[in-house]
């Protein structure tokens, strides 16, 4: 299993990037951007959802992590669809253009 971080190009106005780290020790993170004109289409959740499936059933995954600003309701809904249990709040976690945000822990464990 490889150990570190996949990078992708930045966004471009017609995209969607997801991305996904992954660790050596049974856990991954997923994550995602869509820009303004992608959004409330489904992306980010199809995006995530196949991550998460691929990472828990095809890699043998046993935790996957989602964090977001907790001013992202958007992404909070994302999670909440997918499955995925949100464990607390990281406070002041988050560096974003604007300053620290606190941030939304939420997880999947194998098996949910």
């Amino acid at each position: 299993m490889p150990i570190g971080r996949s990078s992708t190009p930045a966004p471009t106005p017609s995209s969607a990037v997801p991305r996904c780290g992954i660790s050596a020790y049974g856990q991954a993170e997923v994550a995602y951007w869509t820009v303004p004109a992608a959004r409330g289409r489904g992306v980010a959740p199809r995006a995530a959802a196949t991550l998460t499936d691929w990472a828990l059933n095809a890699r043998g995954f046993h935790r996957i992590e989602l964090a977001h600003s907790v001013r992202n309701t958007q992404s909070c809904r994302v999670a909440r669809k997918l499955g995925f249990a949100l464990e607390g709040t990281r406070r002041s976690a988050g560096l974003h253009a604007d300053g620290w945000h606190d941030m939304h822990l939420h997880a999947r464990i194998r098996g949910d």
